[in-house]
């Protein structure tokens, strides 16, 4: 009997070496100028950033040493830390929401139902802006790749 099916070998290597991360491309989040505490540094810091490469005589060439060396560098410090907060700050509600729904099984309380509604409340609040945040950024690469926004994506959000 025959078959009609031949065998295929597959190899696959995997390199030790890793891939760099992120793209060559920085966006700025204008979401920080919201951020009193970011302005604040920003402000305070500037005129160090200035002083470092206030050789420059070429006024573009200065602006651009300033924006890609050290507000740059400055900006993803601050934010990697602001995300870290929230990804702490949402794992503590989320522990102190599964530490109250245990309590409230074995005793009820109207104290430990209002903590408990109002820790929903803020993670609400977490998820509500996270889900804003993925809408942007989906619009932004939308726009980036050259696809048009719909009313079929997140119904025109």
């Amino acid at each position: 009997m025959y078959s009609d099916h031949s065998a295929v070998v597959l190899s696959i290597s995997f390199s030790k070496h890793k891939p760099p991360r992120g793209s060559d491309f920085w966006k700025f989040n204008k979401s920080l100028l919201l951020d009193m505490k970011y302005v604040e540094l920003l402000n305070f810091l500037f005129p160090e950033f200035a002083k470092k490469h206030q050789g420059t005589e070429d006024k573009g060439l200065f602006w651009g040493m300033i924006k890609m060396e050290n507000i740059r560098e400055f900006t993803i410090e601050f934010f990697k830390e602001k995300a870290k907060s929230k990804r702490d700050e949402e794992y503590t509600l989320l522990s102190e929401m599964i530490k109250l729904r245990c309590k409230l099984q074995t005793v009820y309380s109207d104290s430990l139902r209002s903590e408990l509604e109002k820790i929903k409340t803020k993670l609400s609040k977490i998820a509500s802006v996270k889900t804003r945040g993925t809408i942007i950024h989906n619009r932004a690469r939308w726009y980036e790749c050259g696809k048009k926004n719909s009313k079929c994506n997140f119904y025109n959000l």
